[in-house]
């Protein structure tokens, strides 16, 4: 476990040495798809969280968390997958720490967005 002192330190996107993890899990009629990377010292570097729907034919996306460019955001998609939002949910990540942050956020956010495409969120 890296020290908290660890997660101040200036953030590095794609460290040396770096691993991808990725976790699939069905809930209810969706696909929650995370992936997460790690430095060597298991610092997250950058993340993706994305709730999906099954309409026949396959998966689409509802609504993606993400760092692309070192800025979180959430993309939204409509019933036929198509990005119809785009809104960025924090400032630029500068350490180890924004990053962390950001994806409790998010994550958090794409989990209500899956329960508002599901009709039991606000």
């Amino acid at each position: 476990m890296p020290s908290e002192a660890a997660y101040l330190e200036p953030w590095v996107r794609s460290p040396s040495g770096a691993t991808e993890t990725q976790y699939l899990t069905l809930i209810g009629r969706h696909r929650l798809a995370i992936r997460i990377v790690e430095d060597r010292r298991g610092l997250m570097t950058d993340y993706c969280v994305s709730i999906e729907h099954r309409p026949a034919g396959g998966w689409l996306p509802v609504a993606r968390a993400d760092m692309a460019h070192g800025t979180p955001h959430i993309h939204r998609f409509d019933s036929s997958g198509r990005e119809i939002s785009m809104k960025v949910t924090g400032a630029p990540v500068a350490t180890f720490h924004d990053v962390r942050a950001s994806y409790s956020r998010d994550y958090d956010a794409v989990m209500d967005l899956a329960g508002r495409a599901d009709g039991k969120g606000g």
